[in-house]
């Protein structure tokens, strides 16, 4: 389940025209809190086993940074001075499947939250397992998804992190806007062997979109982990917490 480290698509598009004017004349809505530590947290000691889950994205378009952000988790936990164990993807599919599974034939239709706790019972079964089999005190969990920026002028903000808004053609001057739209983070969970909740954390990494300034028409970017420094920035924004200090 563990082995030793050696070494539906869902976009918010920033509303253009007509929307974004309107939505120039409200207050924007506070950004999303991208922390959650336990009161009891306490990282594990130096060179504690760590495990390491990512988890595909499930936005197609995000998958091809999958590789690329396991493999910065585990650089920043080595880093820390924790082994890292990488737990399969597999082995949290066949948990998670069994847990929907197991909640789509009782006799009430799910909620949302149903789902949640679904996905969380899943991730805290893995936990308690692995960590038995390993010694390891702490799972964490990464995967890449979309979340909600803040839109000012020029810029987007969200869990952390400000970029610039990226726009092709010769209007530039239409780049100046306000309002929500989306972005792309790393998910960080962190979860101890008992299957509780240690930690959950954001950081942005990058813009899924780039616009025509002539219109605001959103382009679906085809190079978003090209710089693979944005997604560094953003795992360090979200492990930092969990971190020693």
């Amino acid at each position: 389940m563990a082995r030793g480290h050696s070494g539906g698509l869902l976009l918010f598009k920033y509303l253009a025209t007509a929307a974004l004017a309107l939505l120039a004349s409200c207050a924007s809505p506070p950004p999303p809190q991208n922390v959650y530590l336990s009161k009891d947290y306490v990282p594990p000691a130096p060179n504690a086993m760590v495990l390491l889950l990512h988890v595909p994205a499930d936005e197609a378009v995000y998958q091809a940074g999958d590789r690329l952000a396991q493999h910065i988790a585990t650089s920043m936990l080595t880093a820390a001075g924790y082994r890292v164990g990488i737990v399969s993807a597999d082995d949290y599919a066949v948990l998670l499947a069994a847990e929907r599974q197991r909640l789509a034939q009782g006799a009430v239709q799910p909620s949302i939250q149903d789902w949640a706790k679904a996905d969380f019972k899943a991730l805290s079964t893995l936990a308690s397992v692995a960590g038995r089999q390993t010694g390891s005190p702490m799972l964490v969990r990464t995967r890449l998804l979309t979340r909600s920026t803040i839109v000012r002028q020029r810029t987007a903000a969200w869990d952390g992190q400000t970029r610039q808004l990226l726009y092709v053609g010769m209007n530039r001057d239409y780049a100046s806007v306000r309002g929500t739209g989306s972005g792309v983070s790393l998910e960080v969970v962190a979860v101890d062997v008992s299957g509780k909740l240690l930690a959950r954390s954001f950081g942005g990494v990058t813009l899924p979109y780039l616009y025509q300034a002539e219109d605001g028409t959103a382009v679906e970017r085809t190079d978003l982990f090209a710089d693979d420094r944005e997604l560094k920035e953003g795992a360090a924004i979200a492990l930092t917490p969990l971190l020693p200090k």
